[in-house]
C-alpha cells in the first residue's frame, strides 16, 4: 500500500487554522514549506508554528523522553553547572 500523499489545500489549511479539521505534523509542516503558495498570512503562520511546536512536545512527551536540567546536559554534553 502507497503512502498517502500530504497536500493540504488551501481550504484544509482554513479549516485548520478555525480549527475545524485537524492536522498532523507532516501536514502543518507541508503547509509551512509551502507557506507563499498557500498564501498564508504571517499570523497564520505563526500560528501553524505554534501548533507544529506542541505536536512535536507532546510527541516526545508520550515518547517519555523529558527535557529537563539532567537530560539537557546529558544528551547536548553540557558539564558545566551553575
Amino acid at each position: 500500500m502507497l503512502p498517502k500523499k500530504i497536500e493540504p489545500t488551501r481550504a484544509d489549511v482554513n479549516g485548520i487554522i478555525e480549527r475545524t479539521r485537524s492536522a498532523s505534523a507532516a501536514e502543518l509542516e507541508f503547509v509551512l514549506s509551502n507557506a507563499a503558495a498557500l498564501r498564508l498570512t504571517l499570523g497564520e503562520k505563526k500560528q501553524l508554528i505554534v501548533d507544529l511546536t506542541i505536536q512535536v512536545a507532546q510527541a516526545r512527551q508520550s515518547d517519555g523522553r523529558r527535557e529537563g536540567p539532567e537530560n539537557v546536559r546529558r544528551v547536548r554534553g553540557v558539564n558545566h553547572q551553575p
